[in-house]
């Protein structure tokens, strides 16, 4: 299962499928997907902040995760001040002003390759639920099992004593683009 965090991607394809109607006739491209956390405002501290350490440490909780496109007018767009290690989203840049090697980010190109990727698992998962097929596939991850909070758990009959094959395996990024290069390389089959 390479599919727990799908949403914020599908919400970014259905913003890009609709750029040209939602910015009057300009094409979209994406600068990156992020989430960001809702929670108190308050930072807490040990010790009184001055106005600049205060604001620092409020960066510091409330940076958002998620994906950027290393691309620096993306960046830019998101924070215009980077200086090192972004302290908006997640990317770093090194003193020349490229990116680190170590920085999270895809490539624009990687970027696209995942949106064609996004439609190509929310049209198989269409056509099978048009099919009649709503496989059970829960997954689990040490000790977090998404059966313990599924509220179908009555009426799916999904046996939690099963081991695998009966838990959907959670890929790592690697695994993931791994599947993703063998999907491209098998001309986009199902």
């Amino acid at each position: 299962c390479y599919g727990l965090k799908m949403q914020l991607l599908l919400y970014m394809q259905v913003a890009l499928s609709n750029s040209v109607v939602i910015t009057k006739g300009k094409e979209a491209q994406s600068a990156g997907v992020y989430y960001f956390t809702l929670k108190d405002a308050m930072v807490k501290s040990g010790q009184r902040l001055d106005t600049e350490e205060a604001k620092t440490a409020w960066l510091k909780e409330f940076k958002m995760s998620g994906i950027a496109v290393k691309d620096m007018e993306a960046v830019l767009l998101a924070d215009k001040n980077i200086n090192g290690i972004s302290t908006v989203i997640p990317i770093a840049m090194n003193q020349e002003g490229d990116f680190r090697k170590n920085s999270s980010g895809l490539t624009a190109e990687q970027m696209v390759c995942l949106q064609q990727h996004i439609l190509r698992l929310l049209e198989r998962a269409g056509q099978q639920l048009l099919s009649g097929f709503i496989g059970v596939k829960p997954w689990k991850q040490g000790n977090f099992d998404a059966c313990a909070y599924c509220d179908f758990k009555a009426v799916c009959s999904f046996s939690r004593d099963l081991q695998a094959p009966g838990y959907e395996k959670v890929l790592t990024e690697e695994e993931v683009w791994q599947q993703i290069q063998r999907e491209e390389g098998a001309g986009h089959e199902a």
